[in-house]
């Protein structure tokens, strides 16, 4: 999941999980490689503009697609998706702190 070093670039995270993750909504695309789908996350983010609660759905979005794609390798594009994505987040109302703490959930482990 190196993919993952895009946002939490932007955020200053890392570390160990936290929380488990909560259900998120059934609107990812049928699974592809983590390059496309990271793209498409990034592009839903960047259409949220300031609504925090279309940022928090992509987050959980992004959440469940790491959680049942471990194994999932995205390049540098996907990292660059990741550290757009992020910058839309934080753009849509989102806060670091928040942004941060969602991403431990998802973070490799150490």
């Amino acid at each position: 999941m190196r993919w993952l070093l895009g946002i939490a670039v932007v955020v200053g995270c890392g570390g160990p999980k936290a929380s488990p993750p909560v259900a998120a909504p059934a609107k990812l695309a049928p699974s592809g490689d983590a390059n496309a789908q990271i793209a498409a996350l990034a592009d839903r983010a960047c259409r949220c503009k300031r609504d925090v609660a279309c940022a928090r759905d992509v987050m959980q979005e992004l959440i469940a697609y790491a959680e049942g794609h471990r194994d999932a390798a995205g390049d540098e594009r996907a990292r660059g998706d990741g550290e757009r994505m992020a910058g839309c987040l934080l753009d849509a109302g989102m806060s670091a702190d928040e942004l941060a703490d969602q991403m431990k959930r998802v973070s490799p482990d150490p």
